[in-house]
């Protein structure tokens, strides 16, 4: 049985939303169509198999954190911490 060892990467990341057509004109002969949308910044955590990503959860990280920010961060860093213990 080949060992592959388990890891835990932390990235930071931006993930944008398309909120969907937005008219931008009022005469629908000449109205484009723009899609409105945001961007938020995150953490990715990332969970790897030898060469293979097993999976990802991205975290929100706002402007002021909350204390359920930080609970979701512990317990979704835990988590992932512990499945590095695991037998694959």
């Amino acid at each position: 049985m080949t060992d592959h060892p388990r890891r835990v990467t932390l990235h930071s990341q931006h993930r944008s939303v398309t909120l969907g057509p937005q008219p931008t004109g009022t005469d629908a002969s000449t109205d484009t169509t723009d899609h409105a949308g945001v961007s938020y910044a995150g953490i990715l955590v990332s969970r790897i198999c030898g060469d293979s990503t097993d999976s990802e959860f991205w975290l929100p990280i706002g402007e002021t954190a909350s204390y359920a920010d930080d609970e979701k961060l512990i317990t979704v860093l835990h988590q992932a911490l512990r499945w590095t213990f695991e037998r694959p």
